[in-house]
């Protein structure tokens, strides 16, 4: 069973902050972990992702047009425009009142 630990580095020696209740002469393993190797870790995850971003491919050339967007949430919803406009303009003490 194992366990993480701080540790300060001097004078060549690792020096554990708390006890560690070892038998003289045991091996033990260490891993060291600095904050650069955190920031590895999580730049190695995101490439990882990134990897997928345009994997897929819908066939429509405009998929990302916020126009285009907008206006089929509008026909699919059956608005006739701007819906964020109505939902002012119903709210009381509306600025579009």
């Amino acid at each position: 069973m194992g366990r993480a630990i701080e540790a300060v580095y001097e004078s060549a020696l690792l020096r554990p902050k708390v006890p560690v209740a070892l038998v003289e002469g045991q091996t033990v393993t260490v891993v060291v972990r600095t904050p650069t190797f955190a920031v590895q870790l999580r730049c190695e995850r995101d490439e990882r992702l990134r990897r997928h971003f345009g994997a897929w491919r819908s066939g429509d050339p405009g998929p990302g047009d916020n126009d285009r967007i907008d206006a089929d949430l509008a026909l699919g919803y059956g608005s006739s425009g701007a819906p964020e406009r109505q939902m002012l303009v119903a709210a009381p003490g509306s600025l579009l009142q």
